[in-house]
């Protein structure tokens, strides 16, 4: 049994709660049919729910755009899912704990897993393989972008966010 904490129980702590540890491989998960079924009926609204979401990162866009650096998605033709919003804070973690105290839960996904005892053996290198990553992770915080967020979200949370950086 899992016995290590959510992110959302760990920010009760005080802790950086989005650092883990993977201890061991996991497993390629394949769907049925039977989820293919179940999941059918979403097709029909997955366009509404991408065209919202891009409404939400343009408005994230243009509440920060030159007052906060973020991960900009502007390549042409391309249609981006929108599943993170990520900004850059140099006082990353005190940004967290300040947008959690203003009931904004964020996060950062997808660690380093050179940094990862279950991966470190296997590279067995000193030399630094991924130059600029150290300073992507210390930086860089995911804020909440999901369907179920209104554009009055978006702004109240853009706003906590400029008035903690500036």
């Amino acid at each position: 049994p899992h016995s290590e904490k959510s992110g959302l129980d760990k920010s009760n702590s005080g802790e950086i709660w989005w650092n883990y540890e993977i201890t061991q491989a996991g497993v390629r998960s394949v769907f049925t049919n039977i989820n293919a079924a179940i999941g059918m009926p979403g097709i029909n609204s997955i366009e509404s729910k991408l065209s919202h979401l891009t409404k939400l990162r343009q408005r994230y866009e243009s509440n920060l755009k030159g007052k906060i650096n973020f991960v900009l998605q502007n390549k042409v033709n391309i249609q981006y899912s929108n599943y993170f919003f990520t900004i850059f804070s140099n006082n990353r973690d005190g940004l967290a704990k300040f947008l959690l105290e203003n009931n904004v839960y964020s996060t950062l996904r997808y660690a380093r897993l050179d940094n990862m005892e279950l991966f470190k053996k296997d590279l067995n290198s000193e030399e630094e393989l991924f130059p600029g990553a150290d300073q992507f992770y210390s930086r860089a915080l995911n804020v909440p972008i999901h369907a179920n967020l209104s554009l009055k979200e978006i702004d109240y949370i853009s706003k906590k966010i400029l008035e903690y950086e500036i």
